[in-house]
């Protein structure tokens, strides 16, 4: 993370999270990686341009090629994108989400529970039943 709150925080998020919101319906295994890029653009090297429309833009155009990205920010200001992010955007209300990380989790037994904050993970991993010895990076977790 960059030493200095990056320039412009808090920035606003709408544009983003509109293409954002189209991306994942329409190319969703590259959700990841521009999510990722945008993070690191703007937690990272403190630029609050990689919010605004050409900024995203680009990394758009980076991970998708030209036309795909074209496509996502032709339709990012229009009703689907707009109805996509709505249907999100009520979902983590009605899921109880009330900060990031929010999980919400369904194990075995069809029991749903949501888990907030990083410090909850080993509760997350034992809801689930997951196995911790496979990665020994679980024992950290509380």
């Amino acid at each position: 993370m960059s030493e200095a709150i990056p320039e412009g925080f808090p920035a606003s998020t709408s544009d983003v999270q509109l293409a954002l919101s189209l991306l994942a319906t329409q190319f969703p295994d590259k959700l990841v990686p521009i999510v990722d890029k945008l993070y690191r653009g703007f937690w990272e090297e403190g630029s609050s341009k990689v919010l605004t429309e050409s900024g995203f833009a680009a990394v758009f155009e980076s991970e998708l090629g030209a036309e795909d990205a074209k496509q996502i920010l032709d339709q990012f200001n229009g009703t689907e994108a707009k109805a996509i992010l709505d249907g999100n955007t009520q979902q983590v209300f009605t899921s109880g989400a009330f900060g990031l990380p929010w999980f919400d989790c369904v194990n075995a037994q069809g029991e749903k529970e949501g888990f907030w904050g990083i410090d909850r993970l080993g509760r997350l991993v034992d809801f689930l039943q997951l196995n911790a010895s496979l990665d020994k990076s679980f024992r950290v977790l509380l």
